[in-house]
């Protein structure tokens, strides 16, 4: 396990969140991360709560509607299940899928942006709430404009996803440096 704090370059395994699934993603770390939980952190932008980060996820469920977190659209059991809940989430925007292949196993690419113009504080614990990983954890943000960037794909009949969050703070070249860490991800084990 990986402790939380400043990661020296090197290759790491990432975190699952979800069921416990094997293989692994292994990802390539240069200097200049940290490790926080189930995430690998870029050191810059500064954002407190929700910076520029990569993790594993098996996706249990996706909230239905993003600010109210109630009911939940099932994942499913394949890449098109998955994106096609994705796809029915209210509040959110969701890009089209396109098909990818990364780390040698295919799937579908899509993009979840958070609203820039919500009054956040209406909603359940004042955040959009976009998908939970039974029994580990939830995806969520407070902030506005957030967008993640989903790798779903394919691994040994699982759907499992590389999930990549960018705060509207980051630039260009620090999207560019953590999606570089993503697209050489590699599974492992299972």
């Amino acid at each position: 396990m990986l402790g939380d704090g400043t990661l020296e370059a090197g290759s790491y395994a990432l975190p699952l969140l979800g069921p416990v699934h094997h293989p692994v993603a292994v990802v390539n770390v240069p200097a200049g991360y940290t490790h926080w939980g189930p995430f690998l952190n870029a050191a810059e932008p500064q954002e407190a709560e929700d910076p520029l980060a990569i993790s594993l996820w098996v996706v249990t469920g996706v909230f239905k509607d993003a600010c109210i977190a109630t009911e939940q659209i099932p994942a499913g059991e394949s890449v098109r299940t998955l994106a096609d809940a994705f796809l029915r989430q209210q509040v959110t925007s969701v890009t089209k899928p396109r098909p990818v292949t990364l780390a040698g196993y295919d799937g579908l690419y899509l993009e979840i942006r958070a609203p820039a113009k919500l009054d956040y504080s209406l909603c359940n614990d004042a955040e959009l709430n976009f998908w939970e990983s039974t029994p580990t954890g939830e995806r969520w943000t407070r902030m506005p404009g957030m967008r993640d960037r989903l790798w779903i794909l394919d691994v040994h009949h699982q759907p499992m996803v590389l999930a990549m969050f960018v705060p509207p703070s980051a630039t260009d070249r620090q999207v560019h440096q953590m999606a570089q860490i993503v697209e050489g991800a590699r599974f492992v084990g299972g």
